[in-house]
């Protein structure tokens, strides 16, 4: 990895479980934005490996959630709404 990730990445290993949740150190001094963009980082410091895939299991739930939804609609439109709202949440989560 190159650039500030990498750096950030590096510092972090905490093992299969963290260092417990609110115990984070690098959101005080060491990561710009802990509470927008390094989210997933803070997480990992404090959740540890086993907290990374919970969440990204709940990502994908909510997601396969969207798509039984919208394959289950009444309609046309409603399956078209359910799909892009969707497809909003699944790139805000991504991206």
């Amino acid at each position: 990895m190159a650039g500030y990730s990498g750096i950030v990445c590096n510092r972090i290993s905490d093992g299969l479980f963290g260092v417990g949740l609110g115990n984070s150190t690098q959101k005080y001094l060491w990561i710009p934005e802990p509470q927008n963009d390094f989210i997933f980082s803070i997480i990992a410091e404090e959740l540890g490996f086993v907290g990374c895939v919970v969440v990204i299991l709940l990502f994908v739930i909510f997601v396969w959630r969207g798509i039984v939804i919208s394959m289950k609609a009444p309609d046309m439109f409603g399956s078209l709404v359910a799909v892009r709202n969707n497809i909003n949440c699944r790139f805000a989560s991504y991206y």
